[in-house]
């Protein structure tokens, strides 16, 4: 399989086309309903969606008739549904409300177990249960390590941007 068929890149701002709940999943008509239906479920967009018109419910450009939270899970649903091995959010949380977050984050840490996930945040606390952290300084790794090992360097980058952020 072709890498890039193996990794998926969810950004700030979702993207989604004009099309239905069903032609943003999955557009190549490549997977049955219920794979559908069990990828919104993973998200918890099930209930919301089965509330409107099913998988047949329209997405206005850009998704404009969801929520930034909604759209950003969409993404989630649609990595899932092709098994994404690799996943990239790049500051995927950084225009959604906390309970949003906090569900993203549930989805990513319960759904994506055993992936790879590189994660862009300024919200530090989006990664602290990851199993490693990068620190970038610029283009170069200023740090890298579990998180309490880094937490517990006195002298170390990632604990003093923490310590800012409090």
């Amino acid at each position: 399989m072709i890498l890039r068929q193996r990794v998926a890149i969810i950004q700030q701002e979702a993207v989604l086309f004009s099309g239905t709940i069903r032609s943003n999943l999955d557009p190549f008509n490549v997977y049955k309903d219920n794979d559908l239906w069990r990828a919104l479920h993973q998200v918890h967009l099930a209930e919301i969606i089965s509330k409107k018109t099913g998988l047949d419910t329209l997405v206005k450009d850009t998704g404009s008739n969801f929520s930034t939270g909604q759209c950003q899970l969409m993404c989630l649903a649609r990595a899932l549904l092709r098994n994404t091995m690799i996943l990239v959010m790049d500051e995927a949380t950084a225009a959604i409300d906390e309970e949003t977050n906090n569900l993203v984050e549930q989805v990513v840490e319960s759904e994506f177990q055993g992936k790879t996930v590189f994660t862009i945040v300024h919200r530090l606390e989006a990664i602290v249960n990851y199993d490693i952290i990068l620190v970038l300084d610029g283009s170069q790794i200023a740090e890298a390590g579990p998180p309490d090992i880094l937490l517990s360097n006195p002298d170390g980058v990632f604990r003093s941007m923490v310590q800012m952020k409090k």
